[in-house]
This record gives C-alpha cells, structure tokens and sequence, in this order.
C-alpha cells in the first residue's frame, strides 16, 4: 500500500512536470535498469539535488521512491538467500523484520536461531522482546531469563525483563532485575545507550518506585525529573 501511494505520487508530478527533468530521467533510467551505475548516478543527482535545497519537496519524493526500492530489494534479497546467510546477518534480518513489526516472521527466526546458536544470548532477547510487544508477557519474560542465563551481563535483557515484570505486576521482582541490571550498566558489551536513554532508565525507576511504594525515594526522584525533564510525555505514564 505504501509503495502504491509513493509511486502514484510521484507518476502525478511526472506528469506536470514538475522538479528537475535530469532527476526524473535518471529515475527513470534506474527503473528500467537496477544496476550499480543508475543506482549510483539517481543518488548522486538526489543529493545535489538537496544541497540546493534540503527542502525541496519533488526531490524528496523521488528520494523516498529510490529509497523504499531499495530497501524492499534488500528485503527480497535476505529473504530469498536466507539459508546460506550467516547467522548474524540471519539475526539482523530478524531484527529488521521486529523493527517493521513483522513479528511472527521475525519470531521464527529467532527460533530457528536459538536451535541454531543455542548459546547466544542476543536472540533470546530479541525473541523476548517480540513477545512483549505482542501482549504476551509471560513468553516475554522466559525469552529475557533465558537470554541472561547464557550471558549474565546482557544490560537492555534486564531492562526489558523489568518492564515484562511490571506487566505482569511482579513489582518487587521488577525492581530487583532493574537493581541488578544497572550493576552491568558500565560492564555490558552492549552500547546501552542505543537500547535505552538516561531519560527513559530513570523514569522507569521512578515507575518502579511508585509500584514498590517506596515513597521517600520516590519523591527524591521525582523532584530530580521534575527539574530535568518537566515536559518529558514520560509523566503520563507515571500519573497515571
């Protein structure tokens, strides 16, 4: 359906003729012709293109067709290669799909990876965290255990346990994985900054704080982010 509106979108300018006729011809050119050359020659035209104007609206709609094909041959090429990828790229595929919330796709392979490379933690998580947005938290929370049963200090798997617990409203126990979680926030070979912000690591503190009525720290906290993030949306969650 997305790809249906770029192109009609664009096939509408095309036809009043409007932005640069060297652009749409190169486009039209790598339509015909997916090789390396007319992928090269439409990318390099889109971004002088956009040095001139960042906010030129043909060209970024030309932009967003070029990418979207791209993207989607990708897709198609992980896809139909799947079985002689290696186990990593078979991983990144999945966490691709997960991103595009194809979930049970994603879900198979991480399956098949956890039969495959039994030991590696990361799959296990990612598996976990499938399940969690699906709505089913006690598979969520088996997936996150696992994951750190084979590897101890796998940072964001405590912090998605945490959050699988306070759905599941094992408060207490929650607020012992985030303890213990933020004991490998430094160790952990994970960048935990790319799982999770300072913001959202210290609301969920304060969430966890609220649930376990621990009101001293709680509003010692809640002053802290009162001052450092006052309009974060995060206070819905924890008035609520």
């Amino acid at each position: 359906m997305k790809k249906i509106i770029f192109i009609a979108l664009l096939t509408a300018l095309m036809l009043e003729c409007y932005g640069s006729e060297k652009l749409f011809n190169l486009y039209h050119s790598y339509r015909k012709d997916q090789n390396a050359v007319n992928i090269g020659n439409l990318f390099n035209e889109i971004q002088k293109e956009l040095k001139k104007d960042v906010s030129e609206e043909d060209t970024r709609l030309v932009a967003i067709n070029f990418y979207f094909d791209l993207f989607n041959g990708e897709l198609k090429f992980f896809e139909e290669n799947f079985d002689s990828l290696t186990v990593r790229s078979q991983f990144g595929y999945a966490n691709i799909l997960l991103a595009l919330e194809e979930y049970d796709r994603a879900l198979k392979i991480y399956d098949y990876l956890n039969q495959e490379a039994p030991e590696w933690s990361c799959p296990w998580r990612h598996k976990g965290e499938v399940y969690y947005r699906k709505g089913d938290m006690e598979n969520a929370e088996s997936a996150f255990i696992k994951s750190l049963e084979i590897r101890e200090n796998h940072f964001d798997a405590y912090i998605w346990l945490a959050q699988a617990q306070i759905e599941l409203k094992k408060y207490e126990e929650a607020l012992q994985t985030f303890e213990k979680g933020l004991t490998f926030l430094d160790v952990s070979s994970e960048h935990a900054e790319e799982e999770i912000t300072d913001e959202e690591l210290l609301f969920l503190k304060l969430k966890l704080y609220k649930y376990n009525k621990k009101d001293k720290e709680f509003k010692e906290l809640e002053k802290t982010l009162k001052n450092k993030y006052p309009e974060s949306k995060k206070w819905e969650e924890i008035n609520r």
